[in-house]
């Protein structure tokens, strides 16, 4: 490989960049930032103070000699930022979701395969280690046939907390930004449950809520099943107004149950008269390291991409039937 390295220009320096994607390109010698490009004059500045080249604008970035655009913008945003990318032949590296509707993603995979240019996406949470567990007791059987597996992501608040200041937190809560819980959360639980592999979706059942809706506009309360034609019945629930504990998975089967933690799994067989206790340690990076590796070796060496965008398409048309079969309901708090 020698010296080889894949120059990465960056559109959309927020948080999760900051804290997320830097750190694992620091350590990835495959990878140099070429530069930087932020609609806020705020982060900007503070790409220029932590040494990076700040480009004035999209246009110009693209026109720098870079080879892969990393979009960690708005999610309304990615769809056009992506096809001008792919149009000026660079690949792309996309924060999840791809785009906002299935018929944008649709068009970005032909746009790509015509440029021959790579489209990765970050389905990252399909490698934490909550998933890798209960993926190996489901293949060891231990549960004998399954009947269902329960996915819950619950949180106090959509993240608003979490967004920078300069820009404007309250995105996560408007449509028009492609806010709300299933395009956040609900990705990355429906691309979990479709990577386990048990069957092929037969019926969907959803809803949507806004809850407490006054402050929103788009669902902060998103819950779907999914009957399979092996007879497993997958289920997930987005929450943005909770504040208790909830365990990550629940898992049920002929022989037993399973119910994973953020950091332990309890699992119950009939055939073992004590509860089984097993401890494990959350892996917050190990996913967007495993896709930019995967990535590198694709450039490369033609190797396939840890998320193959066939997966990325087949998360977005479950999100599309979501989105068309469910209506958004706003409920709000009655007064005393």
């Amino acid at each position: 490989m020698g010296n080889k390295q894949i120059r990465l220009g960056i559109v959309g320096f927020g948080r999760i960049v900051e804290l997320l994607h830097l750190p694992v390109l620091k350590k990835n010698p495959l990878f140099e930032i070429q530069g930087v490009f932020d609609i806020t004059n705020e982060r900007r500045k503070l790409a220029t103070k932590l040494g990076f080249e700040v480009y004035e604008s999209l246009e110009n970035i693209l026109k720098s000699d870079i080879d892969v655009l990393l979009i960690t913008t708005t999610p309304e945003s990615h769809f056009e930022i992506a096809k001008q990318a792919i149009d000026m032949n660079k690949h792309v590296l996309i924060e999840k979701p791809v785009t906002i509707t299935y018929k944008e993603a649709i068009e970005l995979e032909t746009l790509g395969a015509r440029n021959n240019r790579l489209i990765a996406v970050f389905h990252n949470r399909r490698f934490d280690t909550d998933y890798i567990l209960i993926n190996k007791y489901i293949r060891e059987k231990i549960l004998g046939r399954l009947f269902y597996v329960n996915r819950y992501y619950h949180a106090k608040e959509s993240g608003v907390s979490f967004g920078v200041k300069s820009f404007y937190p309250q995105w996560r809560n408007l449509k028009k930004f492609g806010g709300g819980a299933l395009l956040d959360w609900g990705v990355h639980l429906i691309d979990q449950l479709l990577s386990l592999r048990l069957g092929s979706p037969k019926y969907l059942q959803s809803e949507m809520f806004c809850l407490g809706g006054e402050n929103n506009e788009a669902e902060n309360y998103v819950r779907a099943s999914l009957n399979l034609d092996t007879g497993i019945l997958l289920n997930f629930e987005v929450n943005f107004s909770s504040n208790s504990e909830m365990p990550l998975w629940l898992v049920g089967g002929e022989n037993g149950t399973i119910v994973i933690y953020s950091n332990y799994a309890k699992i119950f067989l009939s055939t073992e008269k004590e509860t089984r206790l097993e401890y494990f340690s959350p892996l917050l990076k190990s996913g967007i390291e495993r896709i930019y590796q995967s990535f590198a070796e694709s450039f490369f060496y033609n190797k396939p991409l840890a998320v193959p965008y066939s997966e990325v398409l087949e998360t977005m048309n479950i999100i599309n039937m979501i989105q068309e079969n469910s209506n958004v309901h706003k409920i709000s708090l009655l007064e005393e």
